[in-house]
């Protein structure tokens, strides 16, 4: 018989990556009690007997992809012994192999796409595992799986008769009238519908990530959940009914808004899975039936909540009467004919609100539960998963986990609890006025904001080192080499008395060379104790020191002392040459023996906290370097919130101080 549309993309993605295990499905449920496993295996062969897709392989027959039944036959049971483990050890392999069997792949072509495992933990301990392929199967299928084993079980158990339905139908008789149904101007009226509809919204939805998207995804995946709590569910089923939506549609525009709110996008694409069994024949049958809708929320002209949820009703009910075409049918017309998993011209992220029927497996005189089984795998950047449970609503999330981290995860849950109760407390509140974060983050964003600290009166660079000088003048200040190029010296040591020393005397020269308060003055020195003096020197003086490297091109030092306006440089000797003629120099290694001369004590203040400091140029990245300005209180802010906030790690670590890397012409 033909492949049904969605079997057709499967084997389609199957041929272009054979080996895929994304679309693996699978039911593991632990069995405690006298198994009788001979009834077991009769039922498991009974169940593939009653269902056709389960004896189902894919070929080519006349050069179309087909679907081809073999005759019912016994299914082997693979049989894993772990009796010889105990405890922990047991359960970290019966993980193991769970996991692994969960990632070997079908062979689409060549065997049937249905297999069991029964792992023997203990002469009354089994794990009954059920797996297929999504092309033969889905969630729904997985539930009246559980449900047809526990029935045939019991018959064969017994001795009796099954207590199941015949089927009027198999999956085949299903492929063959949607084909024959969805074709000609019926199908060509649901895919301009949807053509429609994704014309002007297929931007991709672009959320903002922890780590860099890989280059080939590799679908790595986790799993996250939260809880309403019953009360707050109550209330949001209320809210729903005065609104006319479902909880499905108000779930559905909580998880856009909050995706709207992280993207920007005006208009959010979610795909959402439905089971598509709107036949009463095919509610009892195993097959691929189920459809993801896209599903449209539309943020602009920003909405209130009533007019969103007005919107995403409308967009819902449009969807269900257009659900016939197949997503994989949709995507193949989308991209004329090409085949891609996880298409994201569509959609990367998915809503689904639906509970498996028979999702418990009930054995005569046994006691089972579901093993949870972590596969660490997801074929969507985020899949929003919610389910009642307990009275209230389990927000469980799967997400690529090499896109995000679990508190970016635990974030979004949050959030999206807050956008609910922010939904049903003001039905008539702007989609942009609705606040994401949670009472715990406003806290915590007003603690890292609160940080209006005491600093002291206004002061400037000049009076932190003169008070520091007077405190400690025999303390090591410097530790450095003299600034000749090429220098071998020995390194250099100046204390706080004699860096003050140094810094005054130039300073005085400064004064008498024409500087008054503000004016600016060139600083053309290397790294090195020199550099130290001149800026203080300059600082003392009144004046702003301009920091010019001199290995600068001569016509680029030229223009950053015509911009900032600086007629005196302080240098050395060597760096002369490189100077404009007009510009007068104090070389700090020549003029040694004249500034050592001038008066050594501090001179009168000459500058505010408001005065400029120095003038630092960028690059220049149009061409032309550009001056800004630095004030002392800028850099005393500085200073003082260093010293306040590395102070006390820096003293339980090196006693005193600690290492700051600082570019000499890229400020203090």
């Amino acid at each position: 018989v033909p492949l049904s549309f969605s079997q057709e993309m499967l084997y389609l993605l199957d041929q272009a990556s054979p080996g895929l295990t994304a679309y693996n499905l699978g039911s593991a449920k632990r069995i405690v009690g006298d198994l009788d496993v001979p009834a077991l295996e009769r039922a498991v062969s009974g169940l593939a007997a009653r269902h056709e897709v389960l004896r189902t392989r894919f070929g080519v027959v006349d050069g179309e992809p087909s679907q081809v039944v073999d005759a019912p036959a016994p299914v082997p049971i693979t049989v894993e012994d772990m009796r010889d483990r105990v405890g922990a050890d047991q359960d970290a392999e019966l993980m193991r192999v769970l996991r692994a069997r969960a990632r070997t792949p079908f062979a689409l072509a060549s065997e049937h796409l249905f297999r069991v495992l029964l792992v023997r933990l203990a002469p009354t301990d089994h794990v009954l595992v059920l797996e297929t392929h999504h092309a033969i199967a889905d969630g729904w299928s997985m539930g009246l799986m559980i449900r047809d084993v526990a029935a045939l079980y019991r018959a064969e158990h017994r001795g009796t008769a099954p207590e199941l339905p015949a089927l009027r139908i198999q999956f085949g008789d299903y492929a063959i009238w949607q084909r024959e149904t969805l074709r000609g101007d019926r199908l060509d009226a649901l895919l301009k519908y949807w053509r429609d509809q994704l014309a002007d919204a297929r931007e991709p939805l672009g959320l903002p990530t922890d780590f860099p998207p890989p280059a080939t995804p590799t679908f790595a995946g986790a799993q996250i959940a939260g809880f309403l709590a019953p009360d707050d569910f109550e209330r949001l089923k209320a809210f729903g009914r005065e609104h006319d939506s479902t909880l499905y549609m108000m779930l559905l525009a909580a998880y856009a808004t909050v995706l709207h709110r992280y993207t920007g996008r005006e208009q959010v694409l979610i795909g959402s899975g439905v089971a598509n069994r709107g036949q009463q024949d095919i509610d009892a049958l195993i097959g691929y039936f189920n459809n993801t809708l896209v599903q449209r929320a539309d943020f602009r002209g920003d909405p209130t909540v009533a007019e969103l949820l007005t919107r995403v009703r409308d967009s819902a009910l449009g969807a269900y009467d257009h659900q016939e075409v197949p997503l994989e049918k949709l995507v193949l017309e989308l991209n004329e004919g090409e085949a891609r998993m996880n298409d994201a011209s569509l959609f990367q992220a998915v809503f689904t609100m639906q509970d498996p029927i028979g999702s418990a497996l009930q054995l005569d005189g046994l006691e089972t539960k579901t093993v949870s089984v972590d596969l660490g795998a997801t074929k969507f950047d985020i899949t929003f998963l919610p389910s009642e449970r307990d009275g209230g609503l389990r927000l469980s999330t799967h997400y690529r986990s090499d896109l995000f981290s679990a508190a970016t995860m635990q974030r979004f849950l949050g959030h999206l609890r807050q956008v609910l109760d922010e939904m049903v407390r003001d039905p008539s509140r702007r989609i942009s006025a609705i606040t994401l974060l949670t009472p715990d983050e406003k806290t915590a964003l007003a603690a890292w904001n609160d940080t209006a600290v005491d600093e002291g009166t206004a002061t400037t660079i000049v009076d932190l080192f003169e008070r520091q000088a007077a405190r400690v003048p025999d303390r090591l200040a410097v530790v450095g080499r003299p600034s000749a190029p090429g220098s071998t010296a020995a390194a250099e040591t100046l204390t706080y008395a004699a860096l003050n020393v140094r810094a005054n005397q130039l300073a005085h020269s400064l004064r008498e060379s024409g500087v008054k308060s503000g004016a600016p003055v060139g600083v053309a020195l290397d790294r090195s104790t020199d550099a130290l003096v001149g800026m203080l020197g300059v600082l003392k003086a009144g004046g702003c020191y301009v920091p010019v490297p001199p290995e600068l091109p001569p016509a680029r030092l030229r223009d950053q002392l015509t911009e900032s306006g600086a007629r005196i440089v302080v240098s050395i000797g060597a760096h002369a040459s490189k100077l404009p003629a007009d510009i007068k120099l104090i070389a700090l290694d020549t003029e040694a023996v004249n500034l050592a001369s001038r008066i050594s004590t501090n001179p009168p203040a000459a500058a505010t906290s408001d005065s400029l400091a120095y003038v630092l140029f960028t690059s220049g990245s149009t061409g032309t370097p550009k001056g800004v300005s630095v004030t002392h209180a800028n850099v005393v802010h500085y200073a003082r919130a260093v010293s306040r906030v590395l102070g006390d790690v820096a003293r339980d670590v090196a006693g005193d101080g600690f290492a700051a890397l600082d570019a000499l012409h890229f400020g203090l």
